[in-house]
């Protein structure tokens, strides 16, 4: 059964903030993704034009977003991605039910 992390954030409006989590975002979160994340989720990425992301990644199963969730390097980019957004949060999901 598929699982899906929902992740939301807030970009920083202070504008010195703004930029590391720009190059954050170039120089780790895009090369990280490109090496070892798109071989083992599907993520996409939502906009309200307002500064509030919020990205969906979807995991075949529990293992598959174990490999992600126990990675050293996704741990310490998520302490990294905490410090430069605002209002961090994820959410565990999976599909719903309905009887």
């Amino acid at each position: 059964m598929p699982v899906y992390i929902v992740g939301e954030h807030d970009n920083p409006k202070d504008e010195t903030r703004y930029a590391k989590y720009q190059k954050f975002v170039a120089e780790e979160w895009v090369p990280y993704y490109d090496k070892k994340l798109k071989n083992i989720c599907k993520i996409t990425s939502l906009s309200d034009n307002t500064g509030h992301i919020i990205g969906i990644y979807e995991f075949e199963d529990l293992e598959a977003l174990g490999k992600m969730w126990n990675d050293p390097e996704w741990q310490m980019m998520m302490i990294k991605l905490s410090k430069l957004v605002d209002n961090n949060k994820f959410r565990l999901c999976r599909t719903a039910i309905i009887t």
